[in-house]
């Protein structure tokens, strides 16, 4: 168990943590935020996670895990997070009771998000930003 502790929208909160929970946390995260940097966990370990060295290199880990995420207010008062924050039952059958995401809901998310308002924009430019994203998306692949 790790000790965690943040604030968010709601205020303070804190708690212990199975690295179980992290885990399920970020499949959670990087399946319903598609495209969004999200810090890396550190490995599992079946053998030697008993180990002092290898559990507070883990917590050092997880702790940058946590604060990386703190630069996300979206993030941070996402349903995702708030259950992995202020759980009200089992977080792991909670994190995986959460529907997956359509992609017109990810777009949806993104524009509240982002506050773009489609009808703001110019016709010609977004043609010409929808060409630079696709020869940009070309150019990744």
């Amino acid at each position: 168990m790790y000790k965690c502790k943040g604030a968010d929208a709601k205020g303070l909160w804190e708690g212990d943590r199975r690295y179980n929970e992290f885990f399920k946390l970020y499949e959670k995260l990087e399946a319903r935020w598609p495209g969004v940097p999200l810090p890396m966990l550190p490995p599992k370990k079946s053998i030697g996670n008993k180990d002092i060295k290898f559990i507070n290199e883990r917590r050092f880990y997880l702790e940058r895990f946590l604060k990386k995420m703190s630069t996300y207010d979206f993030i941070l008062n996402s349903q995702e997070f708030t259950i992995f924050s202020r759980p009200s039952g089992d977080i792991e059958k909670m994190l995986g009771a959460i529907p997956k995401s359509s992609s017109s809901d990810i777009v949806e998310k993104y524009k509240d998000i982002l506050k773009i308002e489609v009808h703001m924009y110019d016709p010609i430019a977004k043609d010409k930003l929808d060409n630079q994203c696709k020869e940009f998306q070309h150019f990744a692949k």
